[in-house]
Formats: structure tokens, C-alpha cells, sequence
């Protein structure tokens, strides 16, 4: 069974309101897109959170507010497609 981002793969949206102003942050994409262009289809266990079983269980996201530039990151869980 394969697995996936539910945010990536477009099934879902992140809504979160920033921890220092509250303003509606932005979704800036799994971290994977910002290594390369070939990255998204590469695994970097760097930019995952990866399970005792080895199972690549979340997606990191980068997400920032437009009006304060905070950014976190956010694992997003993923589920089979």
C-alpha cells in the first residue's frame, strides 16, 4: 500500500493561525520542494519523521505567517492513497 501527504497530494488544506499575531498562516510546501528540483520524488529522512519500523510517517511542512514572518514546521500525517 502506498502512502502519501494528504496536503501535498491535495486533499486536504492546512489552516493554522500564527502564535505571535494570529493572523492566518500560509502553507510554504513540504520541505522536500526547497532541496531541488528533483527532491519531492527522492526520500530525505533528514525532512521526516520516520517510525521504529522504518515507515515514513509524516511530511514536513513549512508554514509562515505573511504578516509577522513567523515559520514552524509541521509534520502532517500521512495516509494511504
Amino acid at each position: 500500500m502506498e502512502y502519501g501527504c494528504p496536503v501535498c497530494n491535495g486533499l486536504t488544506t492546512l489552516s493554522l493561525r500564527c502564535p505571535r499575531c494570529a493572523e492566518i498562516m500560509e502553507d510554504g510546501g513540504s520541505l522536500d520542494n526547497y532541496l531541488g528540483p528533483y527532491s519531492p520524488y527522492e526520500e530525505h529522512d533528514l525532512f521526516h519523521m520516520v517510525n521504529n519500523d522504518g515507515y515514513v510517517a509524516r511530511c514536513i511542512h513549512l508554514v509562515s505567517c505573511p504578516n509577522c514572518g513567523e515559520d514552524i514546521r509541521l509534520g502532517v500525517q500521512r495516509i494511504p492513497l
